[in-house]
């Protein structure tokens, strides 16, 4: 079981960076303006497609709230950070929906992390036990065991592409907590073969509206049917099987199962269940594989980052797997973490719905508005992250943190609508990059550049890494620590 000092240290970390309610638009004025260079049809399309992280970024030269065309579809950006939180804060009004979230609700169904907010409270309630106090430390068994089966088999001069490497690891790891039944090998296998065609059939998905041209039967779209649907029948059959058995595995899905509505006393259907496992699993995988990849990336450029994480790990760890227990000494790996979610937010771009006719910033907007806001460019406002493009973890130190707003890092979002899986998230990372940094000293395989790619989730792509055994690593590398 979790101790309270493991699980307290997290959550006073996530605290600092959670938003408070506020309403800015009630006492200051902001300016409206429109993007150029839409294009008849296309919109602003081609230039989202083209370079998503620049147009983004460079919608605040042109005001605070900024309309910009998504093919056909006129679509508000929240550009000014108060009121991008406060879009992200005013559930009520400000609706998971839009053109994104309808299309993924295509691929997740209907679950905690895209449904609407009339639904999201009881939703809310029956997921959340899953992921409680005690739960997060039996979950950090299973990170235990995967990230030392992970590092096993490497070894000094191998080239590995991180990227995919990360990514099964992180699979395993939340297949493994939310289905522990023997049915979890040939599950595993499917999501990791399904889960990568789908991504990326996604992006285009989520930025052009539907077409002639989504109605094609191309081999992409065959392929992109073909794997939704294997996922979809893979929990299908998982399930199925938990409910025949009637045990409880103690993991997330018997959790689900034994969940109740505190108003009716109803279980979640088999539909509601499958929903809510598809979202934990893009958040258990695409969040932590990417994360992950970022942070050896950042570490190659950043020499006395690396230097000083070697130090903090090879003192605490000495060159052994990380349990959750060690989490509150690994003081500067969090800060990495965090820095490295403030450069690269997973979740880099979202859309809201406008539910009924309301204002933001002093400006009218009419029920129907789409409006969207962005993680990164919040992320990246030198007004208060200076040089935010410069890795500096020490931003995250308690006497620095403190001068930060609390609604200028929302990785997990904000408000009742923050991530539910956020603690399970970081546990996993900061677990997986200490172990692996005690260890091992990564390098790109090659000078090429490396381009960002933002898909559904911000993610870098293939990353080929050169590994090095560390000297505190290397000594304890005959002991696998395969975990429990």
């Amino acid at each position: 079981m979790a101790s309270l000092n493991e699980y307290h240290f997290l959550a006073r970390l996530m605290a600092g960076y959670s938003m408070t309610t506020t309403h800015p638009s009630e006492n200051q004025s902001y300016v409206r303006g429109v993007a150029p260079g839409a294009l008849p049809l296309l919109g602003h399309a081609p230039q989202f497609l083209r370079d998503p992280l620049d147009f983004v970024t460079s919608l605040g030269a042109h005001g605070d709230i900024v309309e910009i065309q998504l093919g056909l579809q006129p679509v508000l950006v929240a550009c000014a950070r108060p009121l991008a939180n406060e879009v992200m804060q005013r559930c009520d009004v400000f609706d998971k929906g839009g053109h994104f979230y309808d299309t993924m609700k295509g691929m997740l169904g209907d679950g905690v992390g895209t449904c609407s907010w009339s639904a999201h409270r009881r939703k809310r309630q029956l997921v959340q036990p899953a992921f409680q106090r005690a739960k997060i430390g039996a979950y950090a068994r299973v990170m235990h065991s995967e990230v030392a089966s992970l590092v096993a088999g490497w070894r000094t001069g191998q080239t590995v592409d991180v990227s995919p490497a990360f990514y099964r690891m992180a699979t395993r790891a939340t297949v493994r907590a939310l289905f522990s039944s023997d049915l979890e090998a040939t599950a595993v296998a499917e999501i990791q073969r399904c889960f990568p065609i789908v991504w990326r059939g996604m992006l285009t998905r989520m930025l052009v509206p539907a077409s002639l041209l989504r109605l094609v039967a191309t081999r992409g779209n065959r392929g992109f049917d073909a794997a939704l649907a294997s996922l979809n029948q893979v929990l299908a059959d998982i399930i199925r099987a938990y409910r025949t058995a009637g045990v409880d595995h103690a993991d997330i899905l018997s959790a689900l199962l034994a969940a109740e509505d505190e108003a009716t006393g109803l279980p979640l259907t088999d539909a509601e269940l499958h929903d809510e496992l598809m979202t934990l699993l893009v958040g258990g995988t695409e969040t932590t594989s990417a994360t992950l990849a970022w942070a050896f990336h950042l570490l190659a450029g950043h020499p006395e980052v690396e230097r000083r994480l070697h130090a903090e790990v090879d003192e605490v760890l000495g060159g052994r797997i990380a349990t959750f227990e060690d989490i509150a000494r690994l003081e500067y790996t969090h800060r990495l973490v965090t820095e490295t979610l403030r450069l690269y937010p997973p979740g880099w771009v979202t859309t809201r719905l406008v539910t009924a006719d309301t204002e933001l910033g002093g400006h009218h907007l009419a029920a129907g508005t789409a409006v969207m806001v962005s993680h990164y460019a919040i992320h990246h406002d030198p007004s208060v992250f200076p040089e935010p493009y410069r890795c500096d973890p020490d931003r995250w130190l308690p006497e620095r943190a403190s001068t930060i707003p609390k609604d200028a890092w929302v990785a997990f979002g904000s408000g009742r609508r923050r991530c539910l899986g956020d603690m399970f998230a970081l546990t996993e990372i900061t677990m997986a990059l200490a172990t692996i940094a005690g260890r091992w000293s990564l390098r790109p395989a090659s000078d090429r550049p490396l381009k960002i790619q933002p898909r559904m989730f911000l993610t870098p792509g293939s990353l080929p890494m050169t590994f090095t055994a560390r000297p505190a690593g290397d000594a304890q590398a005959p002991a696998a620590d395969g975990g429990s």
